[in-house]
């Protein structure tokens, strides 16, 4: 018997259901209830109200519409195994096998498609290939099975020119089957076929038939699963619970997204027409109860009701709503929520259900705002049904990092990303600090990329060992080997110097062992193998790579049996030939990085969920977030040869229909709110985005129909949080905030003059009496950075960007640093008499240069440039350079310690290859300050600085003794001690603009102000000005220190004597 029972309401039908099962219940109590439901939401749903109904609810078996036509054909076959090869990744096996076959004229148009030179990557182009032609089988098996028994008796079916191809194709793989397969059963299209016989000649077993089956709220199946289920009730009771609208379906929403739900109630009575069947039919169909409101006036309409228009003082109980980012969603559905919670004291969290098509992009935003509430808000209790969405297990991560590394050319940041694997670490016993150093010692040992040069060599490159893995161990391993000996090179390798240290060893060995399992692992994947060979060499590598104690085994165990299943393909398959390492690091990753769709169970507190597992679930209160064009509906392009597309029948799978009728399903199931929110405004500017289609539709009803505006219905919140005007005293338009500390923020807003306020607005203590000694190059240090040095040293403070090492490529040519670097090395050594032929085979060691002829061409370049620095200032240099000369004096409450490097016979002298900056002028003039101190026995008591660069030559510059430098120094250290305390306004490049302006042009203070403008902020040059500096930033927010008198009265503190005392010589 056949009963179909049509409600408006998933509540109506449920009462229905437990109605029918009071009048009848089953003969055998021990025997379980049957529903065919489609998600395990359903299943839990039905469940709990079951439960609170009858106070109980067990013995009750769920299944999905395949699984119980799946256990009715085992009924008729019950020697079918679980997996057939039709399946369909054992056919794409298969497929692989069959497409081999370059002779088969018939599959012509396929070889063409395949044809490259490369054997490996014609291997994956057949492989990819495979992939999708199982795909489009696997959709026939199920929604064109009589084309394919068609095929298999050599009968066409349409007149498409792909048909031939793919019927000669099909062919071959049922011939490959009988040949290769145990199993007579070979594909699921005539085990259903069969099975329909079957219970036309009453065969089945009656005794192993259930004595009920209820399909509860399923909108969507196969034809041929409906079929089945519809000829079963001739021999057992099939009971349809289905979800209908009153009137025709109508409606221009129904209409445009309910095809698939009534695709299926259209075809599920004509099968009882097909098979002269005779239901009970069951009206629970009735309008819902409008309570006046928007919401419900619209559901009752889409249900084919007349409907009296809604008081639009209850519009924000559907309610949609356009921010700037998924972060911004999630922020205003926090805020939200608390309005519907104060609102309406009977709602409870467990009553909201939050949906969103991408909850892998949402998860974590979920988790960062509804995990970490602000003290001064309550919080709301919630879950995320899928608890892994969007991430793989870190031992899965890795595996799949691993399979991408061996096939790379070994790039630095691919070895770094792995690095920050959480196995791996545990693997090789790698600490936070050893990573940071094996970061600073690649990025010393200039490793880019490549293994060693037959790497290079092997995509026709130079094979040369520079800037290689091989290269940059080598050193390191040789660092801790060898003594330092200058510029001795052992068989062309110079040592690295940092690995000193005993436990720098122990790393340098763990990492260069690491480093050889990589290297191991890419040379076995060189040669072409069998399935099974290489399931079984992975399974070594996971050896190798994952730790197996108890916070990794089982997952590594999950890997493991991903490799047995790859085995169970190779023997379902047939497929016994070997294929490169390629095709099985495809297969494995794609089953790796798989989302298996689960959830489905709320949980106490606001359930957030991906809109599948609850469709059709009623809730109090549905939030919508993700509504975003492109990603809801799904726009899945199909294959150009699916024949299923170019002929599409009633009941066909669309992934666009279907996302259709699921946003068509949860507006309706909201009971009392339904909440929408998308991603409708630009975070970077000034621009819109569109929402969903099927909400775009939905607007343009609401603006039709209920004659609204779009701003009546459309909430358009702000990029911040803190907006001000999330606090004004009336809640307008859905925006409010519940945050005291951003209400905190926009009241500064509101009363501030458009400036962020000063991150120091009050002098700080006076600090230790430690800072009342400071060295020689702390004190350089402070002036060359004054607010680096206030946050770093009070505040602990460090900005700067980690040293992450980025760089894949190995240079072509010197870049300005190591341009400058290099020179300066040459400018070192040749004053200093050493080797220049020794240091350019150091240089060519160590990588320091490029390959080839431009790294020849740099080095000859820079010693010219040197060369000519060297003829100009090289008698300077006559004269011997003194020890270091120790530091040690008083002045004042202060005490300056240090050493003093760079004094020869007659003068202090400072040289370098490139500009002079106003940092090493900083330098300059305080060490020569402190010189005046120690001046040695017949020294001039003179300092000298020399710079070279292409746009300025040589430049040189000369201070005297100064007579009373005990009072510029103190005063230097007065401002020293100040800035500890407070924002000096002193910044070395704007202030040496400004004084140099000042002091040396003779320019009035407006035009100095003016030029030191442009070293704070340029926008008519892309490289950063001192503005644009992090620390510098911080301290001053939006303030310009220009209109600071402070700017101005330090910058001459400072500089006024120096320029006093200045000489700018022709060196």
């Amino acid at each position: 018997m056949l009963t179909y029972c049509s409600g408006t309401d998933l509540f109506d039908l449920v009462d229905e259901l437990l109605k029918q099962f009071d009048a009848d219940p089953l003969q055998n109590p021990l025997s379980p209830e049957i529903f065919i439901v489609q998600n395990h939401g359903m299943a839990h749903w039905l469940s709990l109200y079951m439960a609170e109904e009858n106070g109980i609810a067990a013995n009750m078996s769920f299944e999905f519409p395949a699984e119980r036509i799946w256990n009715l054909i085992r009924m008729v076959n019950s020697d079918i195994p679980d997996t057939l090869p039709s399946d369909r990744l054992p056919m794409t096996w298969s497929l692989l096998n069959i497409l081999r076959n370059e002779d088969d004229k018939e599959l012509d148009i396929l070889n063409e498609y395949v044809e490259e030179e490369d054997p490996v990557k014609r291997e994956m182009r057949r492989w990819k290939l495979a992939g999708r032609i199982a795909d489009v089988f696997d959709q026939y098996l199920t929604y064109r099975p009589t084309m394919l028994t068609s095929w298999e008796k050599g009968r066409s079916v349409t007149d498409y020119r792909e048909e031939r191809w793919q019927a000669h194709l099909w062919r071959n793989l049922m011939e490959y089957w009988s040949s290769s397969s145990k199993t007579e059963h070979k594909h699921r299209a005539k085990l259903q076929q069969q099975l329909l016989k079957g219970l036309k000649a009453d065969i089945i077993d009656l005794k192993k038939l259930p004595q009920r089956i209820s399909v509860f709220g399923v909108s969507t199946m196969p034809p041929i699963y409906l079929r089945i289920l519809v000829k079963l009730s001739r021999l057992t009771d099939v009971y349809f619970y289905v979800l209908e609208p009153a009137g025709r379906g109508d409606h221009p929403i129904y209409e445009s997204m309910g095809k698939t739900g009534k695709e299926f109630r259209s075809l599920l009575k004509s099968y009882m027409t097909e098979y002269e069947i005779e239901p009970k039919i069951l009206d629970r169909r009735k309008k819902r109860d409008t309570h006046h409101s928007l919401l419900a006036s619209f559901q009752n309409s889409l249900l084919g009701y007349d409907t009296d228009k809604a008081d639009s003082t209850d519009e924000h109980i559907l309610s949609i709503h356009s921010c700037h980012s998924a972060r911004r969603e999630v922020e205003v559905l926090y805020d939200q929520l608390l309005g519907m919670l104060e609102e309406d004291e009977n709602l409870n969290p467990s009553e909201i259900l939050v949906l969103t098509p991408d909850l892998a992009s949402y998860a974590s935003e979920i988790k960062a705002v509804f995990d970490t509430v602000e003290e001064s808000l309550p919080e709301i209790p919630f879950h995320l049904t899928e608890k892994n969405i969007g991430r793989l297990h870190p031992v899965a991560q890795t595996v799949v990092k691993l399979l991408e590394l061996v096939n790379s050319r070994f790039k630095v940041t691919e070895i770094l990303d792995l690095l920050d694997s959480k196995p791996l670490q545990h693997k090789f016993q790698f600490t936070e600090d050893d990573l940071n150093t094996l970061e600073r010692w690649i990025d010393d040992t200039r490793i880019r990329w490549g293994i060693d040069k037959s790497s290079k060599g092997k995509i026709g490159l130079p094979e040369t060992e520079s800037f290689t893995w091989r290269s940059g161990i080598n050193r390191m391993m040789l660092g801790y080997a060898m003594k330092e000996d200058d510029d001795r090179l052992f068989e062309g390798i110079f040592p690295y110097r940092e690995i000193e240290r005993s436990e720098d060893a122990l790393l340098a060995g763990r990492f260069s062992k690491l480093m050889s399992l990589f290297f191991k692992f890419h040379d076995d994947i060189k040669e072409a193998k069998s399935v099974s060979e290489w399931a079984k060499r992975i399974r070594s590598w996971i050896f190798d790579f994952i730790p197996e104690d108890e916070d990794y085994f089982h997952a590594a165990q999950r890997i493991r049996n991903q490799l047995e299943k790859l085995e169970e393909m190779e023997t379902l398959s047939g497929f016994s030939e070997t294929i490169p390492f390629k095709v099985v690091q495809d297969y494995l990753i794609s089953e790796l990085e798989e989302q298996k769709s689960g959830g489905g169970r709320s949980s106490k507190g606001v359930t957030f969920s991906s809109m599948i597992p609850f469709r059709n679930i009623p809730a109090k209160v549905i939030c919508l977030l993700g509504m975003n064009d492109g990603i809801f509906p799904r726009s899945k392009m199909p294959m150009a040869f699916d024949l299923i597309n170019k002929s599409p029948r009633p009941g066909d799978r669309s992934h666009s229909d279907e996302d259709r009728q699921l946003f068509l399903e949860t507006i309706l199931a909201a009971r009392n709110w339904l909440y929408i929110s998308y991603t409708g405004q630009s975070n970077l500017q000034d621009t819109e985005f569109p929402p969903s289609v099927v909400l775009r539709e939905l607007q343009d009803y609401f603006q039709d129909a209920y004659d609204l505006k779009k701003e009546e219905f459309i909430t358009k919140h702000p990029l911040q949080s803190f907006s001000p005007k999330y606090f004004r005293s009336e809640r307008k338009a859905g925006i409010f905030s519940y945050s005291s500390s951003n209400r905190t923020v926009a009241n500064q807003l509101l009363h501030s003059d458009g400036e962020s306020p000063p991150f120091i607005d009050t002098e700080l203590p006076q600090p230790g009496e430690e800072y009342l000694r400071v060295s020689v190059s702390e004190l350089v240090r402070f002036f060359q950075h004054p607010a680096k040095y206030l946050l770093q040293n009070r505040f602990g403070i460090y900005l700067e960007r980690d040293n992450i090492l980025d760089e894949d490529r190995e240079p072509f040519q010197l870049d300005g640093l190591q341009g400058y670097k290099l020179g300066q090395e040459l400018l070192n050594r040749n004053i200093n008499n050493q080797s220049l032929e020794a240091f350019k085979k150091v240089a060519e060691s160590t990588s320091f240069l490029p390959d080839g002829f431009p790294g020849e061409e740099a080095y000859y370049e820079k010693s010219s440039e040197v060369k000519l620095f060297i003829d100009e200032i090289g008698e300077i240099f006559d004269q011997k350079k003194l020890e270091a000369i120790e530091v040690d004096f008083e002045i004042g409450d202060f005490r300056i310690t240090g050493k003093l490097q760079d004094v020869y016979e007659e003068e202090q002298i400072f040289y370098r290859f490139g500009r002079m900056r106003s940092k090493e002028q900083i330098e300059l003039w305080i060490k020569h300050l402190v010189l005046q101190e120690t001046i040695p026995m017949n020294h001039k008591g003179t300092s000298k600085m020399y710079a070279y660069s292409n746009k300025e030559g040589v430049r040189s510059v000369l201070l005297p003794v100064v007579e009373d430098y005990k009072s510029t120094l103190s005063d230097l250290l007065e401002l020293y001690h100040k800035g500890l305390r407070a924002n000096i306004f002193f910044f070395p490049d704007t202030s040496y603009t400004y004084a140099d302006n000042l002091f040396v042009s003779g320019n009035d203070a407006e035009k100095a102000l003016d030029n030191a403008s442009k070293e704070w902020k340029n926008n008519y040059t892309p490289y950063p000005k001192e503005g644009d500096d992090p620390y510098n930033k911080l301290l001053m927010k939006d303030a310009n220190p220009l209109d600071s008198n402070i700017f101005m009265d330090n910058s001459e503190r400072f500089w006024k004597p120096y320029f006093s005392y200045l000489i700018t010589e022709d060196a």
